[in-house]
């Protein structure tokens, strides 16, 4: 059986043509479409244990960095005027919403901010 995506000008252009298997294999692949273009067509063959386990340990490598990276990012950021008053700003709007859930959408006559 074949599966065709293409326009009526080419019923047998090779890339437009491809199978299809009811039963077997699963296969993981990616490409482009766009109009009046066709970007590349990739298929990953299946990975062997050994390329999986590699691969999970490379992952875990650039997991730790991206995490410790992020920790110093953060930390650099919260440590910042620029932070805390965004957080003012954030804390005040969040008691102001509060408030008139409270009672009823009117408006606060006077909040403080501490």
């Amino acid at each position: 059986m074949h599966l065709v995506w293409r326009e009526s000008t080419e019923r047998w252009h090779e890339d437009c043509v491809g199978a299809m298997k009811k039963q077997g294999v699963s296969v993981m692949c990616w490409g482009i479409i766009g109009l009046r273009w066709k970007g590349p067509f990739h298929v990953w063959k299946v990975e062997t244990d050994e390329e999986r386990k590699e691969a999970s340990a490379a992952i875990a490598i650039l997991e730790a960095q991206r995490v410790a990276e992020e920790d110093v990012l953060n930390s650099t950021w919260k440590s910042s005027a620029e932070w805390r008053e965004l957080k003012q700003r954030e804390q005040a709007a969040y008691r102001i919403e509060r408030y008139e859930e409270k009672y009823n959408n009117s408006p606060p006559v006077r909040i403080l901010q501490s």
